[in-house]
């Protein structure tokens, strides 16, 4: 007579467990390679806005412009500047005749925005969009400059510049 026995499945065999600490090893180097790359793609886009900004604000504070006594139509780089980190308010109302759109493509942030505020005892003006605090990417930067009305009046005041992307 032949008995059938019921055989049961041995799951902890020694393969199942050198395969299973395999498995969640490779899946742990998976989530640390995935990570680290998401860390170094993020400080490369920071890195990139913080030169971005710092070449943006040499320009407006430390230089004139080009062609030398530019306007709205004919700018090609952007400065305010006729002395070193002197700001010439009436190249600043001029800089506001350009169009949003232009600026940005200008200063070759066109995947970005942007808001440039000068402020003085006597002056507070902006160009660009109201800066989104919920941004993915944020980058402030603020100078000290002074600012030179034309008339005989020099005023010390602050040139912000925030460039963010959402």
């Amino acid at each position: 007579m032949i008995r059938w026995t019921k055989r049961k499945g041995q799951t902890f065999t020694p393969d199942f467990f050198v395969s299973a600490i395999i498995f969640i090893f490779i899946l742990n180097v998976s989530y640390l390679a995935w990570n680290s790359a998401q860390d170094i793609g993020s400080d490369f886009e920071t890195d990139y806005m913080q030169k971005k900004v710092f070449y943006i604000t040499d320009m407006i504070a430390r230089t004139p412009g080009y062609p030398y006594g530019w306007n709205s139509t004919t700018v090609e780089l952007i400065g305010l500047s006729d002395s070193s980190n002197m700001i010439n308010y009436s190249k600043f109302l001029e800089l506001q005749n350009v169009s949003y759109g232009g600026m940005t493509f200008l200063w070759g942030i066109s995947d970005y925005d942007f808001n440039l505020t000068i402020s003085g005892e006597t002056t507070y003006e902006t160009i660009g969009k109201s800066i989104d605090n919920n941004a993915r990417y944020i980058t402030p930067i603020e100078r000290v400059v002074l600012i030179d009305y034309g008339n005989g009046t020099i005023d010390k005041g602050y040139l912000k510049y925030t460039l963010w992307k959402i």
